[in-house]
């Protein structure tokens, strides 16, 4: 799945409460789709920064999108660093981080990366 369609799938609360609830069947406790929040927010954007002007000489200014290619970077990031997150109550976090994991990949196949662990 890309960035993008996953980002599209929280402007859609039926998918979003589908996959909080199989989260929830997975992990096998006493938990509801109320106790299971997954966040997929949208990556920065540089609209403004990359109007601001720079001077490059005495006499020269750029816009910083003329010296910086900002869409090139946000893409990167997009596809490199950006980060989702599914929230629950710390003790069930171990059950929901296997749970999301297990989900995300049959279901949209996505993969968690090896620091998914450590930041959850």
């Amino acid at each position: 799945m890309k960035y993008q369609d996953l980002i599209q799938l929280r402007e859609n609360p039926t998918i979003m409460r589908y996959l909080r609830e199989l989260i929830v069947q997975e992990t096998g406790r006493k938990l509801t789709p109320y106790d299971v929040w997954i966040d997929l927010p949208e990556a920065p954007s540089f609209r403004e920064p990359s109007n601001t002007v720079i001077k490059i000489s005495h006499e020269e200014t750029k816009t910083l999108d003329k010296i910086f290619r900002i869409e090139k970077w946000l893409i990167s990031y997009a596809e490199n660093k950006w980060r989702g997150h599914v929230f629950c109550p710390p003790h069930y976090q171990k059950e929901v981080y296997e749970a999301s994991r297990r989900i995300f990949n049959e279901e949209l196949g996505v993969e968690f990366n090896k620091f998914a662990k450590i930041f959850a």
